[in-house]
């Protein structure tokens, strides 16, 4: 099988071609690479996402004029299709980018192979490939897939995406994070327009964030923007504009905050039709639903764990490997006397959702203490760690302080130049004085509630593993 490996960059793609595993793949590279530009309209294996196209530029060291301008060749899609390669292998990064390749692959029926990072990395180790060009990258996956081929269907070494709907999962879970975000920056400052323009908004309680029952939407936003709802009834907050005492003195709502209400409510429209595309996706998958509900997880958390741990049957053998995926499993990487944290082969997104369900459904819901079978072991296990750090404070403030000292160490180094010299370098970081650090009582509290929540969300993660895999068999049949 004729094999590209592909390194997706923005806005052009790096491969290397194979037709077989070479005997020795490190040596085979470096005497092969010496032919090939590290510069991508110059390499012949680089393409670019657009169709072959010439285009005139001026030769270097020239001046910008029609006799010192030269055609050259942008490769392009096309130039890739004439390779005639039989399969793709790329790891899912880049996600719109590789997603683009992708497609272009499905419609001219090329094989598109997802490999595994970690595999794929310790693949490198063992081969002594540690050169981490865009060129080497993509030679190491070309190696990687020829070399596992007839294991094509293990998802050991390569990811499958069983289900489409997954990927568009992900693309519209990421595009309400967005529009998430600029809602929230527009209510801030609109918040702060009407602590002039309408001083009376400081004596209702979540004004802006009350919604009509009719079509959900902001009733104070419309009001401002002046958008006709087509409603029989004339919203209150007219009236209450209307006689607010910034009148007396000569202030209306400006044309800026009309025109961010307007921004607000559009943008309001825009989350709501995203999250119904989530929900009719998120409900196609029926028993991962059923767990789901039994751990009352809200559907923005849903979305996220679908698009990480489908297919459950295949990707997961133990609780260590569903914690991993989560994020929630501090990883040690060491090279000689330098040691690193990192955490699990997850995204941030994810670890911050779980631990935002955490916080919302166990800490702060004492509702779900009475209706929640299922999530009474978790609140028994937060009661003790909650308990147990609180019967010995002493314990757990010298701890937290000296994570808070670690971390402002860290800082304190990276932020030393790093053009001085290294004998310059040690006196500096000798000079520095840590024992005496001052540790801020905000540090000990904050650090105090984090430390319980990111112990219960491990615990929670195991309750929901086993909770999945009792019913294994159903979840993607």
């Amino acid at each position: 099988m004729k094999v590209a490996g592909l390194d997706i960059c923005k806005g052009y793609a790096v491969a290397w071609i194979l037709e077989e595993f070479p005997a020795d793949p490190r040596k085979f590279y470096k005497s092969e690479s010496k032919a090939r530009s590290r510069t991508p309209d110059k390499d012949f294996y680089t393409f670019r996402f657009c169709h072959d196209v010439y285009e005139k530029v001026i030769k270097p060291g020239t001046k910008a004029t029609k006799i010192n301008s030269e055609t050259i060749l942008i490769r392009g899609i096309d130039t890739f299709l004439s390779w005639g390669v039989d399969a793709v292998c790329m790891e899912p990064t880049g996600m719109f980018y590789s997603a683009f390749i992708a497609k272009v692959c499905e419609h001219h029926k090329i094989k598109v192979i997802w490999v595994n990072h970690s595999k794929c990395k310790a693949f490198r180790i063992e081969n002594e490939m540690h050169d981490k060009t865009d060129m080497a990258d993509a030679f190491a996956l070309a190696c990687f897939a020829q070399l596992h081929l007839p294991r094509l269907d293990s998802s050991s070494y390569f990811i499958r995406f069983e289900s489409r709907l997954i990927p568009d999962l992900r693309r519209l879970y990421m595009a309400h994070k967005f529009f998430t975000r600029q809602d929230t920056q527009l209510l801030n400052r609109i918040q702060q327009h009407l602590s002039y323009e309408f001083p009376e908004i400081d004596l209702f309680k979540k004004p802006l964030g009350q919604c009509d029952e009719t079509d959900n939407r902001r009733s104070l936003i419309c009001t401002i923007a002046v958008i006709d709802r087509n409603s029989s009834r004339k919203s209150p907050w007219v009236k209450r504009l209307k006689d607010s005492i910034a009148k007396e003195y000569g202030i209306d709502i400006s044309e800026i905050t009309k025109l961010i209400a307007g921004d607000i409510d559009r943008l309001d429209l825009r989350l709501m039709d995203i999250e119904q595309q989530m929900k009719s996706i998120i409900y196609d998958f029926p028993v991962y639903n059923q767990v789901f509900d039994e751990f009352k997880i809200g559907f923005i958390h849903r979305a996220i764990l679908l698009c990480l741990l489908y297919p459950f049957s295949t990707r997961f053998d133990n609780p260590a490997s569903f914690k991993r995926r989560l994020g929630l499993v501090t990883v040690e990487e060491q090279s000689g006397k330098k040691t690193a944290q990192k955490k699990g082969s997850s995204s941030a997104l994810c670890r911050r959702e779980w631990y935002l369900w955490v916080c919302a459904s166990i800490k702060l819901a004492p509702e779900f203490r009475s209706n929640a079978d299922v999530l009474q072991p978790i609140f028994e296990y937060h009661d003790r760690v909650n308990a147990s750090f609180s019967n010995d404070p002493g314990k757990l403030e010298k701890l937290l302080a000296d994570k808070y000292k670690d971390k402002i160490k860290a800082k304190m180094i990276a932020s030393i130049p790093p053009e001085l010299p290294l004998a310059a370098r040690k006196l500096v970081i000798a000079s520095l004085d840590f024992e005496n650090l001052t540790v801020p009582e905000s540090a000990i509290s904050k650090g105090f509630g984090n430390l319980v929540i990111m112990k219960t969300a491990g615990y929670a993660s195991k309750k929901l593993y086993w909770a999945l895999d009792a019913v294994r068999c159903e979840l993607d049949g």
